[in-house]
């Protein structure tokens, strides 16, 4: 009697086993197929450490985060700043 349950366990164990190796191709060509974008680090130089910090996006990140830097630095250089009207005065 107490060796029926270890049996049990045993053959369902069995009957599953085949049916995770069908799963296995078709998830290895799932993900072959939806590639992930390589990544590209940079170093942030941060203020009071000496050791960079380094940031990882994709290639169409990193372009839109170039964009949207340009484009504030070149607000702020033009005078195009937020404006401080009522800001306490």
């Amino acid at each position: 009697m107490r060796f029926l349950l270890p049996l049990a366990v045993l053959a369902g164990a069995s009957l599953a086993v085949p049916a995770l190796a069908e799963d296995a191709p078709a998830a290895a060509t799932s993900s072959a197929k939806a590639a992930k974008p390589k990544k590209v680090c940079r170093a942030d130089a941060s203020l009071g450490s000496v050791m960079p910090r380094y940031v990882c996006h994709s290639k169409e990140e990193w372009a839109a985060i170039d964009k949207a830097t340009q484009s504030a630095t070149d607000g702020a250089l033009n005078g195009a700043g937020p404006s401080l009207k009522g800001a306490g005065n």
